[in-house]
């Protein structure tokens, strides 16, 4: 009701949490037409401090500017703010290797805000005009056109964003990595000895007991995500009369997850790590159903919500008999 949108704005505007609480609230006044307040609200989203990392809203700096950019562009108001803060965003994402979904998200939205009134286009690649029509023009050259080089040239007055993908399969092997967390994985049998991992017997139950810690001061959202090779199962106790590892009475304790999912290919379990609770223990049990060689792919480790805190195990290898 807008009225109750007014009260807000005339009495709590200063203390609404985050920029992005504010910006919501002037997104949603500018619907009613009320765009001295609205004004107003996104002002003070704009002059926000950023939110602390410890804020359990699954947000970021770098999502909540974006939010309030992708809310000021729909709304249409102080479109002299919009081109700096587009910038700012701009360089920051740049500067960054990975980016969580929810900053991904609303990078999308305030990107599709800001492109409902697009320049025009004007591009040449190799001396041969795009046609303009092409906006946003997708190029995918081959190994040879890249090995040759590319030349691009902007032929309009306007500035021109431009984002490079590269995929492909690594030539090496990643070797392990702790950016912000320490992880590893072992296999036993059900007595409790470590299992030679070259001599897997088909039909053998073996013990998975992954371990880690957060090594930041910061609180995280961790989710740990384990591959299975093809020669290994999953045994859930879901399912039938499968045994499950809290039955097991030699593992240590295990830590409290928020989620655990046994898939067919994949162990997932998600926890919090804070100040109470920086290590981590868990374990599944997995059975060698089928004979061959296979490559064992690393545990893996990140924060859901800070992907650049993450953690990467060794890869290994398996031997089923």
């Amino acid at each position: 009701p807008i009225g109750e949108l007014r009260y807000r704005h005339d009495n709590a505007l200063p203390s609404l949490p985050t920029a992005l609480t504010q910006a919501q609230l002037g997104a949603a006044l500018a619907r009613y037409g009320e765009s001295a307040r609205a004004q107003e609200a996104f002002a003070a989203a704009l002059a926000n401090v950023p939110a602390s990392p410890g804020r359990r809203d699954y947000g970021s700096p770098l999502r909540d500017r974006a939010a309030v950019l992708a809310l000021l562009a729909e709304a249409g108001l102080l479109p002299e703010r919009m081109a700096p803060l587009a910038e700012e965003l701009a360089a920051e994402f740049n500067q960054r290797l990975y980016a969580s979904t929810q900053e991904q998200a609303w990078l999308l939205l305030a990107a599709h805000a800001l492109l409902r009134e697009p320049g025009r286009l004007l591009l040449s690649v190799d001396g041969q005009a795009v046609p303009p029509e092409a906006d946003p023009y997708y190029l995918k050259p081959d190994p040879v056109a890249l090995e040759q080089g590319l030349t691009i040239v902007n032929s309009g007055g306007q500035p021109v964003w431009y984002v490079v993908n590269v995929s492909g399969v690594p030539v090496q092997d990643q070797p392990p990595a702790q950016q912000g967390f320490a992880i590893a994985r072992r296999f036993y049998t059900r007595t409790g000895q470590e299992v030679d991992l070259s001599q897997v017997r088909q039909n053998d139950l073996l013990v998975a007991v992954i371990t880690g810690e957060a090594r930041t001061q910061e609180n995280h959202q961790a989710l740990i995500v384990d591959l299975l090779p093809a020669g290994l199962e999953i045994e859930n106790a879901r399912l039938g009369q499968a045994e499950s590892a809290e039955e097991i009475r030699w593992l240590p304790r295990l830590s409290e997850t928020l989620h655990t999912e046994l898939r067919d290919d994949r162990f997932v379990a998600a926890l919090d790590l804070s100040e109470d609770q920086r290590r981590f223990t868990v374990a599944y049990l997995a059975r060698a159903v089928t004979p061959g060689d296979y490559r064992l792919p690393a545990v893996f480790i990140e924060d859901m919500y800070k992907p650049w805190y993450f953690g990467r195990g060794a890869l290994g290898v398996l031997g089923v008999q």
